[in-house]
């Protein structure tokens, strides 16, 4: 049992995925690990997906385009900023708030939760992926683990004891505290049709036209 648990922390990037009690699912790395989940025939399924790899990247693209159109005309939403002379396939859209813009002076993290809420409510797929700064993680905090005996925050290399503080990223924290993901790594946006990223905008539009129903 015991080799079992820490294959099962190898395989996955060092997460206790299903052990957990968060209500959200952490994305906490307790060891170093790697993404060892996939076999032989996803493997061969994924390569010929390669030959629609354009078609997915265009389709991911107008998806997120429409949402960044529609969802910044809502008072107090921000949605992801491209810079022009980039382009993105929206592996994650990530909309805030801002909840000046709202008038609103509750918590940010309260505000997030009863918007992830309401949006899943209304049939859409959202989630936070991670909510705290990656320093956050156990891995970081306790650096008994790694590839054997602390290595490598043990390593003489660094000639410096090595620790994290997570209160160094205010920036992450504010990001993660402020803003939640359209759709989900199950529910990428790049397999969506039009027709739900409308029913998207919709609800969107719905909840912020109700906010004292949302924060009452």
């Amino acid at each position: 049992e015991e080799l079992l648990a820490g294959a099962k922390l190898i395989r996955t990037f060092g997460e206790k995925v299903g052990q957990e009690t968060d209500r959200y699912r952490p994305y906490y790395c307790y060891t170093i690990g790697w993404n060892y989940r996939l076999q032989e025939m996803p493997a061969a399924l994924a390569r010929s997906q390669l030959k629609r790899l354009q078609g997915s990247n265009d389709n991911a693209r107008r998806n997120g385009d429409y949402l960044t159109q529609e969802l910044s005309k809502i008072e107090g939403l921000v949605p992801p900023h491209i810079p022009s002379d980039r382009t993105t396939v929206y592996h994650k859209y990530r909309i805030r708030f801002d909840l000046k813009a709202l008038g609103l002076s509750m918590p940010a993290v309260e505000f997030r939760d009863k918007l992830l809420d309401a949006v899943r409510a209304e049939g859409m797929i959202a989630n936070l992926w991670h909510y705290k700064p990656l320093p956050s993680n156990p891995i970081f905090q306790k650096l008994d683990v790694g590839l054997g005996d602390g290595y490598p925050w043990t390593s003489s290399h660094y000639g410096r004891e090595i620790s994290y503080n997570p209160d160094e990223y205010p920036k992450a924290a504010e990001v993660l505290d402020t803003s939640i993901i359209v759709n989900s790594e199950r529910y990428p946006i790049f397999g969506q049709d039009m027709e739900l990223m409308e029913h998207y905008v919709a609800v969107f539009r719905k909840v912020f036209d109700n906010l004292d129903e949302l924060v009452g």
